[in-house]
């Protein structure tokens, strides 16, 4: 069986209890796509992104309590928990996989014998919408790299995850600025790119670039008009190589973070 957690952005977390006997039903994935009917021939023009846009999941649980007031405790405490949008954004997490996924509630339904509604439900339903429709690790990848310009290191995604937004922190650790730097990523024949004009990226000074957020910092300073070419990119499944090109050769440290994505 699958154990749930929900956590609020405060980490208080909202637990289905192993006697509530909390069970996800089936999830449908679709994706998103429109087709068009071609002038004068047969069949259709498939258009879209093909992302999925959202996800409704639903958790059915039981509650079987001794009194009234033990019953109506917990159906408000989870409907309670996720009523407060203070402690937004709120996360599932699924134990046994290692994964969460952003949600918020859509509705929650009690289910109950006819003369026991009190004290017995019986598959009630938790309906949430899978806000990002995306399950994520519940655990960041590290990856950690040092080297000149022309050096490269490989990221690998498994083939049952999606593309994967990366955290890139970047720190000269050359005596001089470091005035441009790029980094450029390949898988296959997908090549992107990005290149990053600073001013004041010295000695041990660091460069986030999260491709999550779609922000570049120099230290506590957002620095967006340094992109000079480019633009944020995805880590995709498989192999994904990430070359570090630098005109004066400044020695760099990179350090990689990343989530793997999942469609179910």
């Amino acid at each position: 069986m699958i154990t749930y957690f929900i956590e609020n952005a405060a980490g208080d977390r909202l637990e289905i209890q192993n006697n509530q006997n909390a069970r996800r039903k089936p999830i449908e994935f679709k994706p998103e796509k429109q087709e068009y009917r071609k002038q004068g021939q047969f069949g259709v023009i498939t258009r879209g992104t093909f992302k999925q846009a959202s996800k409704t999941i639903n958790i059915n649980f039981d509650i079987v309590e001794e009194s009234v007031e033990q019953y109506y405790y917990q159906l408000n405490r989870i409907a309670a928990f996720l009523y407060n949008q203070q402690n937004a954004p709120f996360y599932l997490y699924s134990v046994e996989r290692n994964v969460r996924a952003k949600v918020s509630l859509d509705s929650l339904k009690e289910s109950f014998v006819e003369g026991l509604e009190t004290k017995l439900g019986l598959n009630c339903n938790l309906s949430l919408s899978m806000d990002d429709a995306l399950w994520e690790s519940v655990f960041d990848f590290p990856e950690i790299f040092t080297g000149f310009s022309g050096d490269s290191f490989n990221i690998s995604l498994r083939d049952d995850s999606v593309d994967s937004a990366g955290i890139f922190s970047i720190t000269n650790l050359d005596p001089a600025a470091n005035i441009e730097f790029a980094l450029k990523l390949t898988n296959g024949s997908i090549t992107q790119n990005i290149i990053i004009a600073p001013v004041g990226f010295i000695l041990n000074s660091v460069i986030v670039l999260d491709c999550f957020n779609g922000t570049i910092k120099l230290g506590n300073q957002f620095i967006p008009n340094s992109i000079i070419a480019g633009g944020f990119f995805p880590l995709l499944p498989g192999i994904n190589n990430v070359l570090y090109e630098s005109p004066g050769n400044k020695q760099a440290r990179i350090a990689t973070s990343y989530k793997i994505r999942r469609i179910m």
